[in-house]
C-alpha cells in the first residue's frame, strides 16, 4: 500500500480518537458555560463539521475517480477479482438514469416516472413522495441486469453506467 495512503489513514484514525475524547470534555464544559459560550460552541461545531464534510467529499471524489480508472484497468486486463495484503476487490457496474428527483426540474417527466411506479397523480403533483436515489438506482440496475425494458418516459440517452471497486477488508492499512 502506498505510504501516503497509510499515513493518511493513521492520521485520520488518530484524529478520530482525539475527537471522541474531546467530545466528552466539550460537553462537560458546555454545561458550565454562559449563553454566549454555548452559542460559540455550537457555531464552532458547525464550522468543524463543514470542514470535515468538505474533506470527506474530496476523499470521496478522489476515490471515485481512481476507482473508475482502476475498473478500466481491471476490465482491460480481464481481472474480475483481486486479493491484496489489505483487501479483496472486485468491480461493480451499475446502470443509472438521469431523472428529475424533484418535480420542479421537469414536472412532466417526474409525473410520468412516478405514475409508472404507481404513485397517484395528486400525490406526485404535490411532491409528497420523492425518489429515494439509492433505492431507485438499485431497482433500476436490477431491471437492466434482468433485461427488462426502460421505464416509460426514460430516454435511452439518459442511461449511463457507473463503475466502482468494491473492497472487503483483509487487514487495516496500519496493520
Amino acid at each position: 500500500m502506498h505510504t501516503k495512503i497509510k499515513e493518511m489513514y493513521v492520521r485520520a484514525k488518530m484524529l478520530n480518537l482525539e475527537f471522541y475524547k474531546q467530545f466528552q470534555e466539550i460537553e462537560a464544559e458546555f454545561n458550565l458555560s454562559n449563553l454566549a459560550g454555548k452559542v460559540d460552541t455550537v457555531y464552532g461545531l458547525q464550522k468543524t463539521s463543514e470542514m470535515l464534510t468538505d474533506i470527506r467529499k474530496q476523499i470521496d471524489k478522489l476515490e471515485k475517480r481512481l476507482g473508475f480508472r482502476t475498473c478500466m484497468v481491471m476490465e482491460f486486463e480481464q481481472v474480475h477479482r483481486l486479493k491484496t495484503d489489505h483487501c479483496s476487490a472486485g468491480m461493480k457496474i451499475e446502470q443509472f438514469i438521469n431523472l428529475p428527483h424533484k418535480r420542479e426540474k421537469d414536472p412532466e417527466k417526474f409525473d410520468r416516472l412516478m405514475g409508472q411506479l404507481g404513485v397517484p397523480s395528486d400525490i406526485s403533483e404535490h411532491e409528497v413522495v420523492r425518489f429515494h436515489w439509492p433505492a431507485y438506482k438499485e431497482w433500476f440496475s436490477k431491471r437492466q441486469a434482468d433485461g427488462e425494458p426502460l421505464p416509460v418516459g426514460v430516454d435511452p440517452d439518459d442511461v449511463y453506467a457507473e463503475y466502482s471497486v468494491q473492497t472487503r477488508k483483509v487487514r487495516e492499512p496500519d496493520e
